[in-house]
C-alpha cells in the first residue's frame, strides 16, 4: 500500500469513528460532538445508532459493496434487544445525512 492509499484508507477510517461517535454521543450525551451535534430519538440504542451511522458512511465511500455492508448492518442489528429501539436509532442516524 503506498503512502496515498495509506492517507486514504486512515481519512476513511477517521470519517467512519466521528459519524459512530456522533450517533453514539447523540444518544448517551456522555461528550461533545465532533460534526453533527443533534440529539437522538428518545429511547434510541446507542449500539444500533452506531451500526447504522457507520453504514451510511461506508456506503458512501463503497457503494459497490452495499449488499455486504446491509448484510453486516443486519447481523449487527439483530443484537439489539428491543426492535423498537433499533428503528429509532436508525431514523436518528439518518438526521446524520442531512444538514444542520
Amino acid at each position: 500500500m503506498g503512502d496515498a492509499d495509506t492517507a486514504l484508507a486512515a481519512r476513511d477510517a477517521a470519517m467512519v469513528q466521528v459519524a459512530i461517535h456522533d450517533a453514539m454521543n447523540g444518544v448517551l450525551h456522555q461528550y461533545g460532538s465532533i460534526e453533527v451535534n443533534k440529539s437522538s430519538h428518545k429511547g434510541a440504542d446507542a449500539d444500533a445508532a452506531g451500526a447504522e451511522a457507520a453504514f451510511r458512511v461506508l456506503n458512501k465511500l463503497f457503494p459497490k459493496d452495499k449488499a455486504t455492508l446491509s448484510k453486516k448492518l443486519a447481523d449487527s442489528l439483530t443484537k439489539v434487544d428491543d426492535k423498537r429501539l433499533a428503528s429509532k436509532a436508525s431514523a436518528s442516524a439518518s438526521q446524520l445525512d442531512r444538514p444542520s
